[in-house]
């Protein structure tokens, strides 16, 4: 596809609403081929069949990334009983099938309660998570099923929504990363003891980004074509909302911009508790964001250590 706009040195993260049937990657070289030149990266993997809101940052805000991938996930997803799959979700290979007992919302709420704190889960088959440079479903794929080890995750909430005799179970989840939903739905199915697979997954939220502010692809489009790119990116500290804040100006950003630490005076520090390994983000006179910077213990003070560096203007 050829390229319809030039974001120069625009750098940013748009709220992008996944549709179902595309993987992350997928929308990740659909804005690449329509962005030249500029670097783009997501914030966190939706399964092919899911939608919602997936981060896609572009420029100097791919260095972000890994700070996206460690927030918080909000959830909506429908769990179908009675059925299993190979792949734990609606696309995947009906493994068994078997009659739901009779439950009410009560008793699904009260099994919905041992859900929520730390588990022990284990990924799905088809998960690419990787063992020995390969991804799981690769082996999956071949017929080679090699169990994923249970991994720690927290669910804070686990919330009945609406439940639709016999099978289909709505819920809300609020989750740490690397919480799978489809393995919540395989474990809820087992609990009850019928068996069940994930029917519908939605993404609400992931950190500060919501489901409510998010552009589809055809927005996006309808952007770039008339050059309003620059109206519906949100900025590269957007991601960042719980740092603290700290200005630099003339030479001393200059400095810092060329990679040499800040020294922090003692009136800053008085302003609020600080402490070696936090991180700042570093705006320009202007407002902008500029750098991404994290305290280091010196020997009689606390430097503010360049990390990322979001633009080179001062």
């Amino acid at each position: 596809m050829e390229s319809i706009v030039k974001l120069g040195r625009l750098s940013g993260v748009f709220n992008i609403l996944k549709p179902p049937g595309m993987s992350s990657h997928d929308v990740v070289k659909f804005i690449r081929e329509n962005l030249k030149d500029t670097k783009v990266g997501h914030g966190g993997t939706l399964d092919p069949g899911a939608a919602g809101v997936l981060p896609v940052l572009v420029g100097r805000a791919t260095k972000l990334s890994a700070f996206l991938l460690d927030y918080d996930k909000l959830y909506r997803g429908e769990v179908f009983l009675g059925k299993t799959t190979t792949t734990d979700d609606s696309a995947g290979e009906l493994l068994t099938e078997l009659p739901v007992p009779a439950i009410n919302e009560q008793s699904l709420k009260r099994i919905l309660k041992g859900f929520v704190g730390k588990l022990e889960q284990i990924p799905p088959l088809f998960s690419a998570l990787k063992y020995k440079g390969k991804k799981y479903l690769d082996y999956a794929r071949k017929g080679e099923n090699i169990a994923p080890k249970p991994r720690t995750v927290q669910i804070y909430k686990c919330e009945l929504v609406k439940f639709t005799p016999p099978n289909r179970v709505m819920l809300d989840i609020h989750c740490s990363k690397g919480t799978y939903i489809r393995s919540l739905a395989r474990d809820l199915g087992e609990k009850i003891g019928c068996g069940g697979h994930l029917s519908f997954l939605v993404r609400l939220s992931t950190g500060p980004f919501k489901i409510e502010n998010s552009i589809t692809l055809e927005e996006f489009m309808e952007a770039a074509e008339k050059g309003l790119l620059s109206t519906v990116i949100n900025t590269p500290d957007s991601c960042l909302p719980h740092f603290k804040n700290i200005t630099l100006g003339g030479r001393e950003l200059q400095r810092f911009l060329n990679g040499v630490k800040y020294k922090l005076n003692p009136s800053f520090l008085e302003t609020g508790f600080c402490s070696p390994g936090e991180y700042f983000k570093v705006y320009n006179k202007c407002g902008a964001c500029v750098a991404l910077g994290q305290l280091v213990q010196g020997t009689n003070a606390l430097y503010l250590q360049p990390v990322i560096i979001l633009s080179e203007k001062i």
